[in-house]
């Protein structure tokens, strides 16, 4: 099991012990893994105090893992209490707690829907994107490793939505009753109209680009309306909520399953590859920045495309741990 799978199942077993419906198994291995890192442990506090304030844990859950970590702290002789670090890992550490706190800021909106009488709609994908058809007769498309959440308010008749990941809307239009997707900080607003949704977690930046009609884009203070050929950036450690005419020729990309490029620098075709396969793709020198690419790539897999790259531009292609490295220069191989 690979680190973001890893965490999307602990974070899904925390929900399940959380709401009382794990099972005996299930919290033995959740008890393990929180006892067995103190990260782990943090992290579990965390989301249970995220439940705690957003009123879904109304009473304390019967496993006392507070204990057991303290009782554990006590045999090893250690403090079970967190640590200052070295200065110069205070910054990592930072970011690192402000993605942890958005995962459960995700995690208590998507379980406030799921605890709430039969939810209306749930989605997850895994190595496929995949389009669905929402209750309100909406259209969305998921990414890969993507999760909605929807249900529509019986009462108010209000169309609300949670998304991981990154999709593609096309929504019913109903005057009546607004849509709104909650997408880590940002939150979305229409009434009907097509655009997508980029809200990846290991992204710096939420993105919202418009492809008909206008959106009202929330984060914090800062609200912006983005229509059509228009995006909104939001820088996560910032704040500043932007926008600006869209220049993305690929934001439709899962939906058309078709990448496109134009003269593109390389530097912007590795960008739009790690947002369509989810992967991590990095260039291996500055040189390779001044590349440029004009190609189609209509549904092929990554591996088609990078032997394609490796062919074009004479490149290198590598693994570092979970990084797909490119090396080399811009120009093609030599004829034979």
């Amino acid at each position: 099991m690979n680190e973001q799978h890893q965490n999307g199942h602990y974070v899904d077993l925390i929900s399940r012990y959380l709401s009382g419906n794990a099972g005996p198994e299930e919290i033995q291995e959740l008890e393990a893994w929180v006892l067995a890192d103190p990260e782990h442990r943090r992290q579990f506090m965390e989301m249970k105090k995220a439940w705690m304030l957003s009123g879904l844990l109304k009473q304390e859950v019967p496993v006392e893992v507070e204990a057991q970590w303290q009782q554990m702290a006590a045999r090893m002789g250690t403090d079970a209490k967190v640590v200052e670090m070295p200065a110069t890992h205070k910054r990592r550490n930072w970011l690192r707690l402000a993605a942890a706190v958005l995962v459960l800021m995700m995690a208590s909106f998507a379980l406030y829907f799921l605890l709430r009488p039969t939810p209306e709609f749930v989605a997850q994908t895994q190595q496929q994107s995949q389009s669905f058809s929402l209750p309100d007769g909406s259209q969305v498309t998921l990414n890969r490793f993507s999760s909605l959440h929807f249900r529509q308010d019986k009462e108010t008749g209000l169309r609300r939505a949670v998304l991981q990941g990154d999709a593609f809307f096309e929504v019913a239009r109903d005057e009546q009753h607004a849509f709104v997707i909650q997408a880590q900080q940002v939150e979305v607003e229409v009434l009907g109209t097509s655009f997508y949704v980029d809200a990846r977690p290991s992204a710096a930046e939420v993105q919202v680009i418009v492809a008909t009609g206008s959106v009202a884009v929330r984060a914090d203070t800062a609200q912006a309306i983005v229509r059509a050929n228009e995006q909104a950036i939001f820088q996560k450690h910032s704040g500043q909520l932007r926008t600006q005419p869209n220049q993305d020729p690929n934001f439709m990309a899962i939906k058309t399953q078709t990448l496109v490029f134009t003269n593109s620098p390389l530097e912007e075709v590795v960008f739009a590859l790690n947002r369509y396969y989810h992967t991590h793709i990095v260039l291996g020198s500055e040189a390779l920045k001044q590349c440029t690419l004009t190609a189609t790539y209509p549904n092929m897999s990554l591996s088609t495309i990078l032997e394609a790259l490796k062919t074009s531009f004479n490149l290198q292609v590598g693994q570092q741990g979970d990084q797909i490295v490119l090396t080399g220069g811009c120009d093609p191989p030599p004829a034979p």
